[in-house]
């Protein structure tokens, strides 16, 4: 299923971005809780992409065996009356927000990531503090106003793929391929600027561990750590001087710590 959105200037892409996390995002959304979860399908998926022209939000499903498309649209349908009635907790519209952060920070640690952002900004013609307007800012009131205002029941386009054999495929000549000339020895004024340019020499400062980690404890262990000034993103690693060999259920238990909240 798919809907048309308005085009990146006027709609709050924030907004859309949290409304897309509260519908789904692979754990506690309204698709994975009410649909995917309760193996009322096989798989569920919503993605919200803003452009120039338009945006678009996409929902898909992959159904179970014995169900039809059509049973399956009307549950997707039926959570996007959800989103538009607000019947979803409030908490999600908060975890939506402090996950987006968190991936914000952890993309910023990225070179690619950073010249995508470059990229995409220059192409939407707006610098960053219009393409986020605020996170903070969006409530559950926004999301449900959004749905309302662009999601329906009358304006979707639906496509259903089926199985089955395609009698009218035709096969396709393979056209003669041109040969391209390289001009590997000739270069641009911006290439030549690039390469001319002087670049002062990279200044070593070895690392002082003694000045840059700091030597704590918790209980009878040793704590060694640095404060992260750059983002709000936080890390930690054990250490231990025994492993799998010493006691198989080591692996299970520190599993165990990413469902403890």
């Amino acid at each position: 299923l798919a809907w048309r959105l308005t085009d990146i200037e006027e709609i709050d892409n924030s907004l859309v971005e949290v409304a897309n996390k509260v519908l789904y995002n692979g754990t506690t959304g309204l698709l994975d809780a009410n649909i995917t979860n309760n193996q009322y399908a096989l798989e569920t998926f919503a993605q919200i992409i803003t452009l120039n022209d338009y945006g678009f939000m996409i929902i898909y499903a992959v159904p179970k065996d014995g169900q039809t498309l059509d049973e399956l649209k009307e549950l997707l349908l039926c959570e996007i009356k959800n989103l538009g009635d607000g019947n979803f907790d409030e908490s999600l519209v908060a975890s939506a927000v402090s996950n987006l952060k968190r991936s914000e920070d952890e993309s910023l640690l990225d070179n690619y990531a950073r010249t995508e952002k470059f990229s995409v900004h220059f192409i939407y013609g707006m610098d960053w503090a219009k393409y986020y307007r605020g996170l903070d800012d969006v409530c559950k009131d926004d999301i449900i106003d959004f749905a309302n205002t662009y999601l329906n029941d009358s304006n979707y386009v639906a496509i259903y793929k089926r199985k089955g054999e395609n009698r009218e495929s035709k096969m396709m000549v393979a056209p003669t391929i041109t040969p391209i000339e390289l001009n590997a020895d000739s270069s641009s004024a911006f290439a030549e600027e690039i390469v001319n340019r002087k670049v002062d020499a990279i200044i070593h400062t070895p690392l002082d561990f003694n000045k840059e980690i700091i030597v704590d404890s918790v209980g009878q262990l040793p704590l060694y750590y640095k404060v992260n000034n750059s983002d709000g993103l936080f890390n930690i690693q054990y250490i231990f001087d025994f492993g799998t060999i010493h006691d198989k259920y080591l692996p299970v238990a520190l599993n165990y710590l990413n469902y403890l909240g």
